[in-house]
């Protein structure tokens, strides 16, 4: 786990945004990773819809969460 800043979020939507306007680049801008938990590595339809689907969650998450005077923590697991 590890805290998220309003900056990391907006880089990151930033790089979403890039991507889903230059599809050709996503290689260089939002590489896949291959690996048994990580799913497939190609530049698919799929992959696109996940970063669509990571950009609209980023955006609620920068109307919605109050930096202020809570943190935002990102927690995975493999």
């Amino acid at each position: 786990s590890y805290i998220v800043s309003k900056e990391d979020l907006k880089k990151l939507l930033n790089v979403c945004r890039q991507v889903l306007k230059h599809k050709e680049e996503a290689s260089q801008l939002l590489p896949t990773e291959s690996g048994l938990f990580f799913g497939g590595t190609e530049y698919d339809e799929y992959y696109f819809k996940e970063v669509e689907k990571t950009k609209r969650i980023i955006e609620k998450v920068l109307n919605e969460h109050d930096f202020e005077n809570y943190y935002l923590v990102y927690s995975s697991s493999w």
